[in-house]
């Protein structure tokens, strides 16, 4: 008869033991918001636009060069595009160009 040493716990909770507060994105995460972003830029030229707007070297919202040489690179790049357009942000008026300004600026100091 077999036993389980360990119980089995939820990936939820087993983030909630390691102290963080956001369980980190899963392959599947990451795939399933590219495969959105995919279908949104495939549907809409504003969406195209607007996703070439923010891989624009000058904005640097989403760095494609750095992210682009992780694993998933590519498909990191389409997630984390869907992640910004995410509703919330813009019912509160979240503005990714003025975050990354504002973060860079608390990094330096």
């Amino acid at each position: 008869m077999l036993s389980a040493t360990k119980p089995a716990l939820s990936q939820a909770v087993a983030t909630a033991r390691k102290g963080m507060l956001l369980a980190p994105q899963t392959t599947w995460d990451v795939l399933g918001s590219a495969f959105q972003t995919c279908g949104r830029l495939i549907r809409s030229p504003k969406n195209r636009d607007h996703f070439l707007d923010v891989l624009n070297a000058e904005s640097k919202v989403i760095n494609a060069q750095v992210i682009g040489q992780a694993d998933l690179g590519f498909w990191r790049i389409l997630g984390l595009y869907n992640d910004l357009n995410n509703p919330l942000f813009r019912k509160h008026d979240f503005d990714a160009q003025a975050f990354v300004e504002g973060a860079k600026l608390a990094l330096i100091r």
